[in-house]
């Protein structure tokens, strides 16, 4: 009998005990692979992330506050500009790991491996991707890009941009600080675009902090070292690029870039 009784308190301690194993450890092993666009209500906002890791929309209250954005780049030899995601007829992408989405803690985390190239050259980069939604409306966006080719490269080599659109700027003021504090500036934006007029809307050079108001309150971005941010309005909407390389820089084999900022919401 009493052995009886030992067995069953084995088993129901060994019982307690998976149950607490798997308990305290579910959250943080939850991982999903994103095969189609798939949309994560976080926190006030709805984000919208499709099977190549790029954001196609960020919402709170059914406005959007950021589209269409994932890396981008320009091969000097102009044999086709280069997207997160491909492009038909201009460029490729080779997945390496697929996009995958898994909550630790309280974070929503998106992961994804890839080589970007065009025709001429399939595998031009390699690059590791991570974005952390985190529940202070905070995105933060990291990438770790390897060169897999020498090659020259138009504007700054590979970028990142923040699309914001315009309507949610418009009359709103904005203020830009430098890399390493150097100076800072700020301005308001005019109430409706108007191209001659482009010269008084946000811009941003070299810098390392950028504070936008919207209608829905304050977007901040800012870049870690040794990103930078520049940009200011293209078409109907910001553009403002994350960058870490020289200007058409003559890139070599095997050389590595890191792409690293984040975004606070509203």
């Amino acid at each position: 009998m009493e052995k009886k009784k030992t067995a069953i308190r084995s088993i129901i301690c060994l019982t307690l005990g998976t149950f607490f194993l798997c308990s305290n450890g579910a959250e943080n092993l939850e991982k999903e692979i994103i095969s189609k666009e798939k949309t994560l209500n976080w926190g006030n906002y709805q984000i919208s992330i499709n099977k190549h890791g790029k954001i196609v929309e960020c919402k709170k209250e059914n406005t959007i506050i950021m589209k269409d954005m994932g890396l981008m780049a320009y091969p000097a030899d102009k044999s086709g500009r280069l997207f997160q995601g491909g492009a038909s007829n201009e460029c490729c992408e080779k997945e390496i790991e697929a996009t995958t989405l898994c909550r630790e803690n309280d974070n929503f985390i998106v992961r994804k491996k890839a080589f970007l190239g065009n025709r001429e050259h399939p595998e031009l980069i390699k690059y590791r991707q991570e974005i952390i939604l985190s529940p202070e409306n905070t995105i933060e966006i990291s990438y770790e890009i390897e060169y897999m080719e020498t090659l020259k490269w138009l504007h700054y080599g590979t970028m990142y941009p923040v699309i914001i659109p315009i309507k949610l700027i418009s009359g709103k003021g904005w203020v830009a600080e430098m890399k390493k504090g150097e100076c800072v500036r700020a301005g308001l934006n005019p109430d409706v675009y108007n191209k001659a007029d482009a010269v008084k809307w946000i811009y941003i050079d070299n810098g390392s902090m950028l504070r936008l108001e919207t209608e829905l309150g304050e977007i901040k971005i800012s870049a870690a070292m040794p990103s930078f941010l520049r940009g200011g309005i293209e078409g109907n909407s910001t553009g403002i690029y994350v960058i870490s390389m020289p200007r058409d820089p003559l890139i070599e084999t095997g050389s590595s870039q890191s792409i690293k900022f984040k975004i606070i919401l509203p």
